[in-house]
């Protein structure tokens, strides 16, 4: 028995149609399987249960922005060259924050020759009353330290304020940092 041409075609027509016809079929059947899958394992009430909780997460973190300004100063009657300036500490988020502080929290260093820094100072932030071991901040709160530290002479200077997060399982900080030229 030989085969034609013809015979050849009808051979590929058929096989093209069962093809077609098993692609279709599988989708068909995959994307019924699918939404079995995803209503019988209850992924879908999973997922957006999962994004309330992150949303509510979101709703009540702590934003907590910091910003330090310094400028070269001079004391009346005190030899020496001095850094001023403040630390602004605002709480953008939505829950009371506390800021914890140390006795190094206001570190001063001094830039070397080769670009690095050596710091020459470190101090608590004070307010009235002696130096801060923390301060609560509530939603949408502002605090404000002024500082007003000796360096040991003219030169560029990096001011950098950092407290650890209250929450011992974090490895955060909180921080802010300016640069001043003293001359």
């Amino acid at each position: 028995m030989s085969t034609t041409p013809k015979d050849i075609t009808r051979i590929k027509n058929v096989l093209s149609a069962a093809q077609s016809a098993a692609v279709t079929l599988a989708i068909v059947v995959g994307g019924i399987w699918t939404l079995f899958t995803f209503w019988g394992l209850g992924s879908i009430n999973r997922s957006q249960a999962e994004q309330a909780v992150i949303q509510r997460d979101l709703a009540q973190a702590e934003v907590v922005n910091v910003v330090v300004s310094a400028t070269q100063n001079s004391a009346p009657d005190v030899a020496g060259h001095f850094a001023s300036g403040e630390v602004i500490i605002k709480n953008d988020g939505s829950v009371r924050t506390t800021i914890p502080f140390d006795s190094r929290s206001l570190r001063i260093a001094r830039r070397l020759t080769d670009g690095s820094y050596e710091i020459v100072r470190e101090a608590p932030l004070y307010a009235v009353g002696g130096p801060q071991t923390s301060w609560g901040l509530p939603p949408g709160s502002t605090a404000r330290f002024s500082f007003f530290e000796p360096v040991p002479g003219p030169g560029v200077y990096l001011i950098q304020f950092v407290a650890q997060t209250p929450d011992p399982t974090e490895d955060a900080t909180y921080g802010g940092r300016t640069i001043v030229v003293v001359r």
